[in-house]
Parts: structure tokens; C-alpha cells; sequence
């Protein structure tokens, strides 16, 4: 199964590698601005490779979480396809059978938590102090010092990077301890209560950090950990309403596929303002919008591609296969595995 369902608008493709294609979320630009800006603040020397180096480690360190996800899915009979790169993790997992959804689950921080392991010892031996930025994660101490080898200041950003990582252990949606905890209670309670249970969890979790935050004493620092907590906290919380808001539009679907005609179909000839009628939340006649804009720019890229693939045709009649780009060749796959699945439709 498809990592992604679809691509998202906020993303852009980075290519396929190795047969999967790869894409890079908005949110991991707004990453690379921020640790510029920060890194341009400090007394730190050589901003521009120091924030090279930081945002490669990170991507790395992303790419291998991920990558964690697609082995073990593929161990259990997934298909995987597509994976997403944002600084924590896609934030959606392959679809694999529920059975198999917890080892998948837990493989992308089991990745990081190795990473940690490894370099560790490392750091010890070359006298470094993990206290210093292992126990204070959000205040990082001495994590770069002027006149120190390359080697050592990227085992040291590796280390806590990949830390930093382990905030998917929080059981909360949509972090990856989230779908596992679903997964260890959808067979006691069942789906739909699982999730529940679940999204309730990140909500009394975000309103716990934010009363943290309130509570922390004021810092100096150019990012106050308040400040990071609060944002934690509000992100955890709308992928929480997220969820929830789901859960209700699919619950709506069910009782329309699943309507009573015992009175006959005339129960359903009712005028229509004798109907009861519930106007939907914002939050979800905003999620409706945007799937309908999706659904949209789908249809529209589709039509492009059918119309791109007369031309293509014709220089396959001309130069063969071999004169084809990879970029026509895939173009054409796309397309012929399109109508195939619509005939089978049919």
C-alpha cells in the first residue's frame, strides 16, 4: 500500500529513489529558515556550514525513520511507494493490515533510538557530556565549540537530532506512538473508539503542556521553551480535532449507506426543510474545501498528463522506447496504469 494517499499541495517530489518517490513537506523549508536564523543569532562561526550540516544530518536522520517504516512494512506484505520528509516524520504510515500496524508503527523511533546508541559512546570516548544537551533537549548546551573537528560536531548534532526524533514516542496523533497505541487498543475496544480514545489523549496531553509552558519561568533564549511548547502543544491539538472531525464525516457516510427503507422510499420525499439539518464545524467545511480543491487539482493534472501523452505517442512511433526520457516513460506508465484501473472498474 501507498505510504501517501496523495500528494500533498504542501510538498514538493524530490525524485524517486531506488523506486520510491520521495517528497519534501513545507514545513521542513520553515525548519531550514529557522536553524538558519538561529545559527546567525549565536557567536557561532561559519553560520552557512553549520546550517548545511544541521539540515542534512536532519534529513538523514528523517530519511532512515522513515525508511524504518517502509522495511518493516514491506516485511508485513505492504506496498510502499511514496514517503514524506518534514522534520518529525510523514505523520502518516503505510497501510498495512491492523495486525501489523504497531512494529510499523514503532520501527521509524526504534531507527532513531539506534541512532542515538550509536553515537553515544562515541561522544563519551571523544569527551564529550551528553548531559549537556541529551537531558536539556530544547536547550542544548555546547552542541557546537569553536575550533572543534568537523567529525565531532556531526556526531554530536546527530546525536541530539536523533533524539529530538523520540518525540514521536508520544501517545498522541499524529506522532507514530499514537498509531501504535490505536493499534494495541483497537481489538479491546474497536476502531472507532481507539481513535477516540486516542485523539482525547493528545488533547488532554496539549492542554498539559500548555499548562507547562505557563508555568515554565521566563528565559532568555531566542527561542523561549515556552514558546516551543505551546507550538507542540497546538499541533498536537488540531491533529487531534483532526481525527476526531474524521472519525464524524465518516460516521455520516455510514448512516447514509446504511438508511432504513423500511417506511418505503417515499420517507425519503420529505420536503427538504421538514429535514433535521446539522451545519457542520468550520474546522470541517474547511477540511471539505480542501478536499474538494485536492479532488480538483487531481482531475486537472490528469487531464494534462492524457493530453501530454498524443505527443509522447507519436515519438514513441518515431525513436522507439529507447528515445523516450524516464520522465516521458513514466508518464506513460502512470496513464496506462490509469486506464487499466478504470476498465477494471467497469
Amino acid at each position: 500500500m501507498a505510504a501517501l494517499r496523495e500528494n500533498s499541495p504542501w510538498s514538493i517530489s524530490l525524485g524517486r529513489w531506488g523506486g520510491l518517490n520521495v517528497r519534501l513537506h513545507a514545513s521542513f523549508l520553515v525548519c531550514a529558515a529557522l536553524i538558519v536564523f538561529v545559527f546567525s543569532r549565536t557567536e557561532a562561526s561559519q553560520v552557512a556550514e553549520l546550517s548545511i550540516l544541521t539540515l542534512g544530518i536532519l534529513f538523514a536522520s528523517v530519511l532512515l525513520h522513515e525508511l524504518g517504516h517502509v522495511v518493516v512494512a514491506v516485511r508485513f506484505g505492504g506496498r510502499v511507494d511514496r514517503i514524506m520528509i518534514s522534520p518529525l516524520g510523514s505523520f502518516q504510515l503505510p497501510q498495512v493490515a491492523p495486525q501489523s500496524e504497531l512494529p510499523v508503527a514503532l520501527a521509524g523511533p526504534a531507527v532513531n533510538l539506534l541512532m542515538v546508541l550509536m553515537t553515544a559512546p562515541l561522544l563519551v570516548m571523544a569527551g564529550a557530556k551528553l548531559q549537556d544537551f541529551l537531558l536539556t533537549p530544547l536547550d542544548p548546551q555546547k552542541l557546537v565549540v569553536g575550533g572543534e573537528q568537523a567529525w565531532l560536531v556531526a556526531l554530536r548534532l546527530t546525536c541530539w537530532i536523533n533524539s529530538l526524533l523520540l518525540l514521536n514516542l508520544f501517545p498522541a496523533y499524529p506522532l507514530d506512538a499514537g498509531h501504535a497505541l490505536a493499534a494495541m487498543l483497537r481489538p479491546i475496544f474497536g476502531s472507532r473508539p481507539a481513535v477516540l480514545i486516542v485523539a482525547t489523549s493528545a488533547m488532554l496531553l496539549a492542554a498539559g503542556l500548555v499548562l507547562m509552558a505557563c508555568l515554565l519561568p521566563a528565559d532568555n533564549r531566542l527561542i523561549p521553551t515556552w514558546l516551543l511548547l505551546a507550538l507542540f502543544a497546538v499541533f498536537l491539538y488540531f491533529n487531534a480535532r483532526y481525527q476526531i472531525e474524521s472519525l464524524r464525516a465518516a460516521d455520516a457516510e455510514d448512516d447514509l449507506l446504511g438508511y432504513d427503507f423500511s417506511e418505503g422510499y417515499t420517507s425519503l420525499e420529505r420536503p427538504l426543510d421538514e429535514l433535521p439539518r446539522a451545519r457542520p464545524s468550520l474546522f470541517a467545511q474547511w477540511l471539505q474545501r480542501r478536499r474538494t480543491e485536492r479532488q480538483q487539482r487531481m482531475r486537472q493534472q490528469e487531464l494534462d498528463e492524457e493530453r501530454q501523452v498524443d505527443v509522447v505517442l507519436i515519438r514513441l512511433k518515431e525513436y522507439g522506447l529507447e528515445g523516450l526520457s524516464s520522465q516521458e516513460r513514466s508518464l506513460l506508465n502512470r496513464v496506462s496504469k490509469r486506464y487499466r484501473n478504470r476498465q477494471r472498474s467497469n
